[in-house]
């Protein structure tokens, strides 16, 4: 799983940069998880590059926002794509995401943004921000 990340205040937003599916769910629900720092309100997931999320993606998904609600994180999907909306619709999955467009979110310097390359299998870093 590809993603960038950045914190703006106390606003954690991830851009999905790949499809979620079985070959990356669980190191996904790994990431995201290990990335929600103590001072996160929330976790905002743009998801405007995802074309597949398959029942595993589905899956970690949910946990993400399972975990993280027990954390007292918010979790946002934000501009899902046409292919995303659909599956939320279909599996009537949709209600358990806050899903909308992000207000305010300042558009990041080249330098600001920070990607995280595939993990490692079983290893997940902690990487500051």
């Amino acid at each position: 799983m590809l993603f960038k990340h950045r914190l703006y205040r106390d606003v954690l937003r991830l851009e999905c940069l790949s499809d979620i599916t079985l070959k990356n769910a669980n190191l996904f629900k790994l990431a995201v998880i290990s990335l929600a720092r103590e001072g996160v309100t929330a976790v905002e997931m743009d998801l405007h590059k995802v074309d597949l999320i398959d029942s595993s993606g589905l899956c970690a998904l949910i946990s993400c926002r399972r975990t993280l609600r027990k954390m007292n994180i918010r979790l946002v999907l934000i501009h899902p794509s046409p292919k995303v909306q659909l599956l939320f619709g279909l599996t009537r999955t949709g209600p358990l995401f806050e899903m909308h467009e992000p207000a305010g979110f300042p558009q990041p310097a080249d330098h600001q943004m920070e990607t995280l390359s595939r993990f490692q299998s079983g290893s997940v870093p902690l990487l500051a921000i």
